[in-house]
């Protein structure tokens, strides 16, 4: 859903979706909506319960994301697997 939002919402600059604990399957669908939105410049993650899956798929989105200034990913479960793709 707030993936959805992510790509079709242009006015969107910052996103907050700190202590969701929401994991890995969202950080997939929200690393999807990196890839096509181009507005947004500061997404906060921390406290997500997101692992390595999670911050892979982020950071595959950040690849082709040209908008994003500001990624914070505090208190997540990922590890080096998952911190090195970012």
């Amino acid at each position: 859903e707030i993936s959805k939002s992510m790509i079709a919402n242009t006015g969107l600059k910052k996103l907050e979706l700190n202590e969701n604990q929401f994991g890995d399957e969202a950080a997939r669908e929200l690393g999807r909506a990196l890839k096509v939105n181009s507005t947004l410049v500061e997404l906060s993650l921390w406290g997500c319960r997101i692992g390595d899956p999670g911050a892979i798929a982020i950071a595959n989105g950040l690849e082709h994301n040209t908008s994003l200034q500001n990624l914070s990913l505090s208190l997540n479960c990922f590890g080096l697997n998952g911190a090195s793709e970012i």
